[in-house]
């Protein structure tokens, strides 16, 4: 599993280190194999990027809508620092399988709105089938 973590940025871990957490697993079911070679290799050449605490704080500002404003900084293909969603998400449209964020009804999105992209917004993605939950 690679994920995003706060205090030791985007690393690999065994699937082993969630026991006792809450945990769901979805597979996207449309990918050619080649698209899922490129999102895999894209997401593990991202392991050693730091977290993005900047992001994290301004989106969970947002979301749960804090009077002070502070603005969530856009994704780009070049970043280098990540939240879960944010580097999964950027994995995902990098072969052309947009997740778009619960406030977005439109298929018509920027990959600037990959920033409001939350974990939930990949369980109610079409195209994902859950294969595990704890």
């Amino acid at each position: 599993i690679v994920e995003s973590d706060i205090a030791a940025g985007v690393r690999a871990v065994p699937l082993s280190e969630f026991l006792g957490q809450r945990v769901l697993v979805l597979r996207p079911t449309a990918l050619a194999q080649d698209d899922r070679v490129k999102l895999a290799d894209w997401v593990l050449t991202h392991v050693g990027d730091r977290y993005d605490l900047a992001h994290a704080w301004a989106l969970a500002k947002t979301l749960l809508r804090l009077p002070f404003r502070l603005p969530v900084p856009p994704v780009s293909a070049d970043a280098t620092r990540f939240i879960c969603s944010s580097l999964l998400a950027q994995a995902f449209v990098l072969v052309g399988y947009t997740i778009l964020p619960a406030h977005v009804r439109t298929r018509d999105v920027s990959a600037a709105d990959l920033r409001y992209v939350t974990p939930r917004d990949f369980e109610s993605a079409s195209g994902f089938e859950e294969i595990g939950r704890t």
